[in-house]
């Protein structure tokens, strides 16, 4: 099934490499859990999209789907930025409830082929 690849970032530097359907929902659950968190990147993909980089970070693995920041997961995530689909969400779910999510910074999202990144990147190009 295809969905979202999230990169979230604890108040304790900690990264969490997660996949869902519903990123907003699951963002707001995890705050719930965990306090607040920073949403870093997403990007599409599925559980084996999730599985791989969980094998590939499994160097700074700290327990389940945490990382501990290395170098080589913040070049990772650096370039991605969070994906507009993932705000616009959250921001409905606000208005139902929840803890809101800390959202350092979104870029033009260049991997995904959906309408609305296509439409920033010929208004950026």
């Amino acid at each position: 099934m295809a969905g979202w690849i999230y990169f979230l970032r604890a108040e304790n530097g900690a990264v969490k490499i997660g996949f869902t359907v519903t990123p907003s929902s699951r963002l707001v659950s995890l705050q719930c859990t965990y306090g607040p968190l920073e949403a870093v990147a997403t990007i599409p993909g599925t559980v084996d999209t999730e599985r791989w980089l969980h094998e590939k970070f499994a160097f700074c693995q700290i327990e389940g789907e945490w990382f501990r920041e290395s170098d080589a997961l913040s070049a990772f995530m650096r370039p991605l930025g969070v994906h507009p689909s993932f705000l616009e969400s959250h921001r409905k779910n606000r208005k139902g409830g929840g803890r809101p999510a800390t959202i350092r910074h979104v870029k033009n999202y260049p991997q995904c082929p959906c309408a609305k990144c296509r439409a920033r990147r010929r208004v950026i190009a």
